[in-house]
């Protein structure tokens, strides 16, 4: 599946598969402050967009194994969830909240430094 996102103009399609192991649907996402001042280019933008589709297949990024089993975890008990992704040596985190909603999520990119 593809969904298409907007920032300041920039467009990305985040590529997801339907079928994945992921137990919720993304809710809303947000970008945070500075990570839309970082999107300066359609590349960038789809750089994240990556992040956003390889979070959603179920690759967790570069988090420590026990954070691994902590997401695992936390998909059965509708618990937060934190991934680390790089895009050019930049660290950003992509966290799942819980929402209203049954089985869906609030999807937040952002940076360890504004967390």
């Amino acid at each position: 599946m593809k969904k298409f996102i907007i920032c300041k103009g920039f467009m990305a399609i985040i590529n997801f598969d339907a079928n994945s192991d992921i137990s919720f649907e993304q809710s809303n996402l947000y970008l945070s402050h500075d990570i839309s001042r970082f999107i300066t280019s359609d590349k960038v933008f789809q750089k994240i967009a990556n992040c956003i589709g390889s979070f959603l297949k179920g690759d967790w990024g570069c988090i420590h194994r026990d954070d691994i089993q902590l997401n695992n975890e936390a998909l059965k008990t509708g618990d937060r969830i934190l991934v680390a992704y790089l895009i050019d040596k930049t660290k950003i985190w992509i966290i799942a909240d819980a929402c209203n909603e049954p089985k869906k999520r609030i999807i937040t990119v952002l940076f360890p430094s504004e967390y």
